[in-house]
């Protein structure tokens, strides 16, 4: 009920910014530290995500490039950053293809061709270690065609001072609509 009516006082996007990262952060920070139990976080979490799927499935905009792939790698079950960021990008007029969590690498290579995509947008949260998600990113970068753009974020960059090569990693939630912005000033409309 709460999350209803801070939704219907904010609105979508100072909703997100201002009270479900900061939750959700919250949320994390005391699920990793024993202090909320593992039934209490997936309950937030369904909460959270009935009133984004609403939300997101009532924003009635048209969609433009850039089209944006969303996922997580296999390993990485959670969404709600996923969902923020689908929110945000929908919002700013972006076109969005969420397939959900724990996309293998070959799965997210075909569907990166397949829907011609132009960025593919990934979500790790603390649980996956900084390391194996750089390996993972260096991983499919090699996998994927050059003009395609691989965005990442998430708790697991928190600290992280140098990206591979060829990846954007958004510090934030802030940074998707940033990373928007300068996406399409850099696209040549002409071409």
């Amino acid at each position: 009920h709460w999350l209803q009516q801070q939704l219907n006082g904010h609105g979508l996007r100072a909703f997100i910014h201002q009270v479900l990262a900061p939750a959700t952060r919250a949320v994390g920070e005391a699920w990793a530290n024993g202090e909320l139990p593992i039934h209490k976080e997936h309950l937030y979490t369904e909460a959270v995500k009935v009133r984004l799927r609403k939300a997101i499935a009532e924003l009635d905009l048209p969609a433009s490039p850039p089209r944006t792939l969303l996922t997580t790698v296999p390993g990485e079950q959670h969404s709600l950053g996923l969902m923020m960021v689908e929110a945000l990008l929908r919002m700013g007029g972006a076109e969005v293809i969420s397939l959900g969590t724990e996309m293998p690498f070959q799965e997210i290579n075909e569907a990166a061709a397949h829907y011609q995509v132009d960025i593919v947008a990934l979500s790790f949260s603390a649980s996956f270690q900084t390391e194996d998600a750089i390996v993972v990113l260096t991983g499919l970068r090699q996998l994927l065609a050059d003009p395609t753009a691989i965005w990442a974020g998430g708790a697991a960059f928190r600290g992280l001072k140098t990206a591979p090569q060829g990846i954007t990693i958004l510090g934030d939630l802030n940074a998707v609509e940033r990373e928007l912005t300068r996406w399409r000033g850099s696209v040549d409309p002409v071409a």
